[in-house]
């Protein structure tokens, strides 16, 4: 299964790395998946980020954590805002920065996510 794997990961030219028993795949910069195939006919496919990248900032996390995240950062700037504008006459450029920080990271994390989600598919089907 790793044969056929690395055979298609060459012939469309990702960059990989051949660790033991699983395969790290580079698919963005920031986004990398493993395929462990340290189970006999089972093979477990995996993402990380690296570092420093929109969605996990200095720390490397997972997709679905890095969703989670930003949930709660988003939670806890908008309390943030919302008792720091009763002070504020016009809080709105803090309230526009919240807004601005939500619609960045959403399709963010979509792209990312669908393009993890496809390529686990082509592999699935390449590895059969």
């Amino acid at each position: 299964m790793k044969e056929k794997l690395i055979g298609q990961l060459e012939k469309f030219d990702y960059e990989y790395k051949d660790l033991n028993t699983w395969v790290e795949i580079r698919l963005t910069r920031s986004l990398h998946v493993s395929v462990d195939f340290s189970n006999d006919g089972k093979c477990v496919i995996k993402e990380r980020f690296n570092g420093w990248n929109i969605l996990s900032g200095i720390l490397g996390l997972k997709l679905k954590t890095s969703l989670v995240f930003n949930s709660i950062s988003a939670f806890i700037f908008a309390f943030v805002i919302f008792f720091y504008s009763m002070e504020l006459e016009n809080s709105t450029p803090l309230m526009f920065g919240c807004f601005i920080y939500i619609i960045v990271n959403i399709p963010w994390f979509f792209y990312y996510h669908i393009k993890y989600e496809t390529f686990k598919k082509q592999v699935m089907e390449w590895v059969g």
